[in-house]
């Protein structure tokens, strides 16, 4: 739907833009590259990992974008959008449109699914560095 010419032509550059990039390359392709890493390293070095921190990174990661998604740029991009048809493109672009208070807040509301994207890599990373290591040291 998002490359409709009608509708690129009235959303394109606009926080839905931001939705569907941040949904459609982290939410498939770098949660499957992340799944394929994870199942290889896992093959590789079967021992020592700790499941909960794995879950606790899977869940992190899906409901941080989730959360992004849905409370923040989704929402602004709606916004904007109804602001391009209403008006124009230039005003949905503009400071003025970004510091309307009803914007500013779904800005800030984008703080906890970031945090829990953060939080995700994070805990992935605990997980899985040493395992790198730990390859790099036995390769050599």
């Amino acid at each position: 739907m998002i490359n409709l010419p009608v509708v690129n032509y009235y959303e394109h550059g606009t926080f839905l833009t931001v939705a569907h990039g941040h949904a459609s390359f982290l939410g498939a392709f770098g949660f499957v590259a992340i799944g394929l890493s994870l199942y290889a390293l896992r093959h590789a070095y079967p021992e020592g990992w700790t499941e909960g921190r794995v879950a606790a990174a899977f869940w992190a990661l899906n409901l941080g974008l989730a959360l992004m998604v849905f409370l923040s740029v989704t929402p602004v991009g709606v916004l904007q959008l109804r602001e391009v048809v209403q008006t124009d493109y230039a005003a949905a672009r503009s400071l003025g449109f970004y510091e309307r208070p009803d914007v500013l807040l779904l800005n800030k509301l984008r703080l906890p699914g970031d945090a829990l994207i953060i939080l995700g890599a994070a805990l992935l990373a605990l997980e899985t560095i040493p395992k790198l290591l730990r390859t790099l040291r036995d390769a050599s």
